[in-house]
């Protein structure tokens, strides 16, 4: 699946061929599988074909090579973050000076950092899309877009988690068709350029 390391991708012709890779967790309530339902459809309403490791595309049996060629063999990457692990109580950076206390973190499983970081190495572009509250950190932290000179590399939008239960708002809906749309214009404008 995908390239062999070194080569360049092929550049997508038409809609169909927009592949973009999506990073969610598994283990999904309800409500959350029924969210990522609807991501799936507006994207795939907007001419692109979401693959996600394990549901469209089989895991090989080293997981990370697995992530590599799917990046690989796709232009853009959304991430769904949704909130995985509660921690009530504990100690970051146990037994050092530095030691702090932690109450009431929600994480987003680890795969989500390290799909989105390889992605991002990738250049791929990259859209995230976070539930309110998930303890923002490396490529989620919510100010990492601000840091980067090019808005288009990463955008972050938030959810609340009531949008499980109701679906995505409006502005939400948009602002993932707008993305899914753009994508479809700089790859047919890449293939123009590139025949």
């Amino acid at each position: 699946m995908g390239s062999q390391r070194g080569e360049t991708p092929a550049v997508p012709h038409t809609a169909s061929d927009l592949k973009v890779f999506l990073s969610v967790g598994h283990g999904l309530s309800g409500a959350q599988d029924r969210f990522v339902r609807e991501i799936r459809t507006i994207v795939e309403d907007h001419g692109a074909l979401l693959l996600t490791l394990s549901r469209d595309v089989e895991l090989a049996e080293n997981p990370l090579l697995s992530v590599h060629d799917l990046i690989d063999g796709t232009s853009a990457t959304l991430v769904i973050a949704f909130e995985r692990l509660r921690i009530r109580s504990a100690i970051e950076y146990p037994d050092s000076d530095h030691q702090l206390p932690v109450a009431d973190w929600r994480l987003t499983t680890v795969w989500n950092q390290v799909e989105a970081a390889m992605s991002f190495q990738a250049h791929h572009p990259l859209l995230i899309l976070c539930e309110e509250g998930l303890h923002g950190e490396g490529i989620l932290q919510p100010d990492i877009c601000a840091r980067l000179k090019d808005p288009w590399a990463i955008q972050q939008l938030t959810f609340s988690h009531e949008c499980l239960s109701v679906g995505p708002p409006k502005a939400l809906t948009r602002s993932v068709a707008r993305w899914t749309s753009d994508l479809l214009k700089r790859s047919v404008a890449a293939s123009s350029t590139a025949r």
